[in-house]
């Protein structure tokens, strides 16, 4: 559009400040032009009522009254089911053909359960195991024959729900007496993942459904705190209750004039946690990818423990950001086994 330098040089700028515009001027689709007033046409989108008690069906039979209004218009037409009002609708969800039946053999406004794990969206929705809902139409997009759009009382808009996690039956319990929502804690042995994620000893979980891998029949898919994904885990695994927190410690590195370090290792003090002794290890400039601050929790005195030491831990390592701690602060969780020639672990 324009380059930086001819921003800063040839006058766009004054008193430092960078002034941007936008016109917009709409224009019909060209679609419209192949609709005229009087014509009928289906609508094939997810059933649902306007905000003026109009119910809109999913293969309803409707007359054109007229262009769109408000935000339809230029994308939609207006039209009149039975002897109601007109109903603006975008093109994409009329056609001139009846819509196929739905997949899966189900009929629109039929009750079906969610008997898949559970999930939230960004708007607050969610999908709960055991739910009961009522098919609002074809699910959109590339989800058209393999799902059918769910309307759930709690929720504020339809949700595609793939066929494999409906049915007409309500779901059996979950193994173990839990139920969608519970509260667990996990009391298997701690791991991370290549995701980022970990199970840690102690962490709180929810349930969010039963397992999917046979494998795991007896037990929960759970979703943990901090976690991107949730996980299949036993009942053995889990716990009602809050388990005791495990040895622990914190330490933080106060590190002055670090601009002006030239030296590519730095070892903190060494600090306690959990009984034993640790140093953190520091590359300014990084230990593999130059330009890399790498930051490592090191078992201290490493060399002189006895053979066939090991130590088990969880951890946080934080880069404080002053200006924006909660947001810009740089933070890694982790679990790692440290044991004889694994003195270091980040």
């Amino acid at each position: 559009m324009v380059s930086l330098k001819d921003v800063i040089s040839s006058g766009f700028l004054l008193d430092d400040e960078l002034v941007v515009s936008a016109k917009v001027r709409l224009a019909p689709s060209p679609q419209l032009r192949l609709h005229s007033v009087g014509d009928r046409l289906y609508y094939n989108g997810t059933s649902r009522t306007v905000e003026s008690g109009t119910r809109l069906t999913h293969g309803a039979l409707g007359v054109v009254a007229g262009p769109g209004e408000g935000e339809y218009w230029g994308e939609g037409l207006q039209l009149r089911f039975g002897g109601g009002e007109s109903v603006s609708c975008y093109l994409g969800t009329l056609s001139r053909e009846r819509p196929p039946p739905l997949p899966g053999g189900f009929a629109l406004d039929e009750e079906l359960y969610y008997n898949g794990t559970g999930t939230k969206f960004d708007n607050g929705d969610r999908l709960v195991y055991g739910w009961r809902g009522r098919v609002a139409g074809q699910a959109a997009g590339d989800l058209a024959r393999t799902a059918v759009a769910m309307r759930f009382a709690h929720n504020q808009l339809t949700i595609g729900c793939y066929l494999r996690n409906l049915t007409r039956d309500p779901p059996p319990p979950l193994p173990g007496g839990f139920a969608p929502d519970d509260l667990v804690y996990y009391n298997g042995s701690s791991y991370s993942f290549d995701n980022g994620d970990v199970l840690i000893f102690g962490e709180r979980g929810t349930v969010v459904g039963p397992p999917t891998l046979a494998s795991h029949a007896e037990g929960l898919t759970v979703l943990f705190d901090g976690n991107k994904r949730d996980y299949q885990l036993l009942l053995n695994q889990l716990s009602r209750e809050p388990l005791p927190s495990l040895p622990s410690g914190e330490y933080t590195w106060h590190i002055p004039g670090f601009s002006k370090i030239e030296e590519t290792k730095l070892y903190s003090p060494t600090f306690q946690a959990g009984a034993f002794n640790w140093t953190l290890l520091l590359y300014p400039k990084g230990a593999n990818q130059q330009g890399q601050l790498s930051l490592y929790l090191s078992a201290a005195g490493s060399a002189t423990l006895p053979e066939g030491w090991a130590r088990h831990a969880s951890f946080t390592l934080t880069v404080k950001n002053h200006l924006e701690v909660a947001t810009r602060s740089v933070m890694k969780r982790a679990q790692r086994n440290g044991a004889n020639n694994q003195t270091r672990v980040g």
